[in-house]
């Protein structure tokens, strides 16, 4: 069974995460307008990706649970990872203030 930092989307995803943790941290010590952009493009990126890899692992999903040999279940780590990036995403949205 391989968990989701196995693979190299994970890995992308997971380098996202910290990148942005680390970014907003920074954004707090000073509220740089440009970082604070990147911060929000690099969420539509990961966004964008996650919600990619959350289509293509229903897809997956369906076609799996067809099968009368095979026991699918999904696991809440790409939909978190989602719901992460749309927060991240939304740093776009923050007043200057």
């Amino acid at each position: 069974m391989y968990r989701g930092v196995d693979v190299l989307n994970g890995r992308l995803l997971t380098a996202g995460g910290i990148g942005s943790a680390l970014a907003g941290l920074l954004l707090l010590r000073s509220a740089n307008k440009r970082l604070r952009w990147g911060i929000g493009l690099l969420g539509f990126a990961m966004l964008a990706f996650a919600s990619w890899s959350l289509f293509q692992l229903l897809i997956l999903y369906r076609e799996l649970s067809e099968d009368p040999m095979m026991v699918a279940t999904l696991g809440p780590g790409l939909m978190v990872t989602a719901a992460g990036s749309l927060i991240v995403f939304s740093t776009l949205f923050l007043d200057d203030s």
